[in-house]
């Protein structure tokens, strides 16, 4: 490293204060999310999210085209897939 940035002798130095500010974690333990309460009317979060999303969509494009519908499901299936709708 040190000849590849020869010409700029402070990068180590840099590069070193970054790595020594970085805390380790331990990502074994499991991930604490919110809690978050559904709504009456809504039997489960899924109903909730595909709801919300699709309110969000009407607000924002007006009328739902199969492209926005499209783009609605795909978003809403990356948050099934990473298990991220708990967070909302």
């Amino acid at each position: 490293m040190e000849l590849l940035f020869a010409d700029v002798p402070e990068s180590l130095d840099n590069t070193n204060e970054i790595v020594d500010k970085i805390e380790i974690l331990d990502l074994h333990k499991e991930i604490l999310l919110p809690h978050f309460q559904i709504p009456k009317g809504y039997d489960n979060q899924d109903a909730y999210l595909t709801h919300i999303t699709y309110d969000g969509a009407k607000k924002r494009y007006k009328e739902i085209t199969p492209k926005e519908k499209s783009d609605c499901n795909m978003n809403y299936s990356r948050l099934k897939q990473w298990a991220l709708r708990v967070t909302f």
